[in-house]
């Protein structure tokens, strides 16, 4: 993502620099790494900006407060671009990791990225070798299997 300014940039850092887990890999930045449509960025920056600072007392809240906050954040996310949504999540990640199980939004990207990690890990050049040795091998056995057996 590209920031729209040297503040952006000072708190895309701190963020990424403070983040780690299930939304920190290349993974989710390759699956959620879109900007934001031109003229968007800077309300998408400033709506994730509140959310952040106001995850504390949402997490303080009691019920049912709580779960309505959490209906707005999930309807905030819904709304918001590749970067920025996945700027969000390792925010809520950072403050209170249970909170993705609350937020349909965040428990589908859950789903996606740990999805998508094992396709990557499928396919990275070190299994996809294997794989290809395991074929070649086949290949040069006798027709029996393994003993030349029918």
């Amino acid at each position: 993502m590209l920031p729209c300014n040297i503040k952006d940039a000072v708190f895309m850092s701190r963020v990424e620099r403070e983040t780690h887990g299930l939304f920190a890999d290349g993974v989710a930045s390759v699956l959620y790494g879109t900007q934001s449509p031109l003229g968007r960025a800077q309300l998408e920056r400033a709506a994730l900006s509140k959310l952040i600072a106001g995850l504390p007392q949402i997490v303080s809240q009691p019920e049912p407060a709580r779960s309505h906050a959490l209906e707005q954040v999930d309807g905030l996310l819904e709304r918001l671009s590749g970067d920025y949504l996945l700027e969000a999540a390792r925010a809520v990640q950072e403050i209170d990791p249970k909170l993705i199980d609350e937020v349909p939004e965040l428990a589908a990207m859950r789903e996606h990225v740990t999805a998508s990690r094992s396709w990557a890990a499928l396919f990275n050049p070190y299994s996809l070798a294997r794989l290809a040795a395991a074929i070649r091998d086949e290949r040069t056995l006798p027709s029996g299997g393994e003993n030349g057996e029918l």
